[in-house]
Order: C-alpha cells, then sequence, then structure tokens
C-alpha cells in the first residue's frame, strides 16, 4: 500500500509519521487524504478529530484537535495545531 508523511506541529511538539491515510474536518466538510490528494490548504474545524493509520498499525489513531490549519502538498500533509 501506498504512505505518505504526515507532519504534526504543536506549539511545544513536532510529530512525523508514515501514514497510509488521514481524516480531518474542516468548517465546510470533511476531508479523506489518501496518497498522492491533490495540493490543498484548509482551516481546521474546532474541537474536532484527527484521525490517521500510521504504516504497518492495525487500528487508526486520533487525537482531538482545537483548532489550526492543514496544508497537502507535494503529496505529505502538515498539521499546524494551536495547542
Amino acid at each position: 500500500m501506498d504512505s505518505f508523511e504526515l507532519e504534526i506541529i504543536k506549539p511545544t511538539k513536532k510529530t512525523v509519521l508514515n501514514v497510509e491515510w488521514v481524516d480531518a474536518k474542516s468548517p465546510s466538510g470533511n476531508f479523506f487524504i489518501g496518497p498522492k490528494h491533490s495540493d490543498l490548504i484548509s482551516i481546521l474545524k474546532e474541537k474536532s478529530p484527527l484521525t490517521y493509520k500510521k504504516v504497518d498499525s492495525i487500528e487508526p489513531e486520533s487525537i482531538n484537535i482545537y483548532g489550526g490549519y492543514l496544508k497537502i502538498e507535494n503529496g505529505k500533509v502538515l498539521v499546524v495545531l494551536d495547542l
């Protein structure tokens, strides 16, 4: 299966993961992001989950976010969070 890089930046921590997919919510709807997704920039919906499935993991993982934005560029996903 194809995979891509997910970089999550919080004010005090940076995490880089190799994932199969990402599911995020914006004020205008839901994004399901897979490998080779087209470039995109979006604000993330406040108080919503960010869910992703790491490569070689059976179950997806989720973090609650309180605000931030998502950027997809060159096959990589960058998530910058307020908290």
